[in-house]
């Protein structure tokens, strides 16, 4: 015999009230992962001058300008060692070293640092800065609307997941 999970059975609970949450799947999930590797490849390019630790310091003088002039508390310094957890190759922002809040703002900073002239536009980081672009599309609308999204909202969501995914897919 099936039974039902709890849940299911609260006076009130309907299917159609689960939708998308902003912060546990992007701030808290894939941004992580997003905000780390174009972090990397941004400083590989030399964006800030150096291309080694030194450029990841000078990145994070960048972002704390940058979180001043919006109002924002800074995440910690970028140690290339808190951003690749157990030595592993594939950079991401863990808890320890950017909360959800500071993940969204990452996402946005970098937004900005690739809309700067002189940022490369060559092959796989035009890719990985246009899919960081379109996943704070995503979290840009997030911001704009409260649990119900109005259908311009969710055309703006449609086409930024539409965008993100023919990235992944180049």
């Amino acid at each position: 015999r099936l039974a039902r999970p709890d849940l299911i059975r609260s006076m009130g609970w309907y299917i159609g009230r689960c939708w998308c949450d902003a912060m546990h799947c992007l701030d808290l999930g894939i941004d992580q992962s997003v905000a780390a590797s174009c972090l990397f490849k941004l400083v590989q390019e030399g964006v800030w001058g150096l291309t080694d630790d030194a450029g990841f310091k000078l990145a994070h003088v960048d972002y704390k300008v940058w979180c001043n002039r919006h109002g924002l508390a800074p995440c910690p310094g970028f140690e290339k060692s808190n951003l690749c957890p157990r030595g592993g190759d594939f950079p991401q922002f863990p808890q320890q070293a950017a909360e959800a809040s500071m993940t969204r703002y990452l996402m946005r900073w970098l937004r900005d640092v690739s809309d700067k002239p002189g940022v490369s536009a060559a092959n796989h980081v035009s890719l990985s800065l246009a899919m960081l672009g379109n996943f704070v599309a995503f979290e840009d609308v997030c911001d704009w609307n409260d649990r119900w999204l109005p259908s311009n909202a969710r055309e703006l969501i449609a086409k930024s997941m539409e965008g993100t995914l023919v990235c992944l897919n180049a």
